[in-house]
């Protein structure tokens, strides 16, 4: 078993359905969800909002607690006006609609997978148009609705 993951092996999974809170759990899309090969680089990036907790009996010290949990998860794509990707994340901005997907650190038919699901809010959808590169997009989700941190399970 080897003691680190490879960037390229993680995955990305999206599809059409919408995760809820009951028959359209994560566990029940994501068999149908499809795999994303068109992500160049991807960044999770997890962060806490935090509140001032500080009282005269710390000492001098000052106390935090950890209120709200957020995460952003950023990524280049070619710029393909007909891959399917490229058209979830361009629809779901143009439309103002969400898009159901699951970022793991690994196949999700990989035991111990993890990480964030959600119904995802296309947050910025830029497009570069370097010299001497082809064309990509720069694309940032936010949680919509039902964000939470998943790890698979055998079934």
């Amino acid at each position: 078993m080897p003691t680190f993951l490879l960037g390229r092996k993680a995955k990305f999974y999206f599809g059409a359905v919408q995760i809820d809170g009951t028959s359209n759990t994560v566990v029940a899309v994501l068999p149908a969800m499809t795999e994303a090969g068109n992500i160049k680089d991807l960044s999770v990036a997890l962060e806490k909002d935090m509140e001032d907790i500080t009282v005269r009996g710390d000492n001098g010290w000052k106390t935090n607690a950890g209120v709200l949990k957020g995460v952003t998860v950023d990524f280049n794509i070619k710029w393909l006006g007909n891959e399917a990707l490229f058209t979830a994340v361009r629809d779901a901005f143009i439309n103002d609609t969400l898009l159901p997907a699951v970022i793991l650190d690994q196949s999700k038919f990989v035991v111990g997978a993890q990480g964030p699901a959600a119904n995802w809010e296309v947050a910025k959808f830029d497009r570069e148009e370097n010299l001497a590169n082809i064309l990509m997009a720069n694309v940032s989700l936010v949680p919509g609705s039902y964000p939470q941190w998943i790890e698979t399970e055998a079934s």
